[in-house]
């Protein structure tokens, strides 16, 4: 079974409630860069729900690591 690296980190601007997360999936020595916008969130939520977006990118049965900053 393959192993899957998920890198995020996050950002917000708590007065407007805005936030974002920047995940990196890494498999086969491939690095694919994404940035998530989610709205009405907090700093830990952003960084929380872009994980759980990265996860749900993979569309096979893997071993994954979640790394965060």
């Amino acid at each position: 079974m393959k192993t899957v690296h998920i890198y995020a980190t996050c950002s917000c601007n708590e007065q407007k409630r805005v936030g974002l997360a920047h995940v990196l999936i890494e498999r086969d020595n491939v690095k694919t860069p994404m940035t998530f916008h989610y709205q009405d969130t907090t700093s830990k939520r952003s960084l929380v729900q872009g994980l759980i977006d990265g996860v749900l990118q993979l569309n096979e049965p893997c071993h994954v690591v979640l790394v965060t900053s």
